[in-house]
């Protein structure tokens, strides 16, 4: 597949749930698609920065002059991505079959 595509996944306070939605794109899965994760978080004091360093491509933290805001996570999640697609998930959504998401979205 030659377009890029990036998984955007603002976070704050995520520790719980964001592990099992960033194992749900293994390696394999990420060369097939062509595809990045990219982790943005807006200032989480819990283990968040530590999962998504251990599973992300790129993580991406607020500063602490911008307002921190889901929105705002977004932005600077796109801001940090270099891809032709970019795809917006919250660390609480559980796509049941990533690739069927994907195939439906690269069609």
């Amino acid at each position: 597949m030659n377009t890029k595509l990036s998984i955007i996944i603002p976070t704050y306070l995520e520790e719980k749930l964001l592990g099992t939605l960033l194992n749900k794109f293994p390696k394999d899965i990420k060369d097939k698609y062509n595809l990045e994760l990219i982790v943005s978080d807006g200032g989480s004091t819990d283990s968040t920065l530590d999962i998504a360093n251990q599973f992300a491509d790129k993580v991406v933290q607020s500063s602490a002059t911008q307002k921190r805001s889901i929105a705002q996570g977004r932005n600077n999640g796109a801001d940090a991505s270099s891809s032709d697609v970019l795809i917006f998930l919250n660390a609480d959504c559980m796509p049941e079959n990533i690739e069927f998401f994907l195939e439906f979205i690269t069609k």
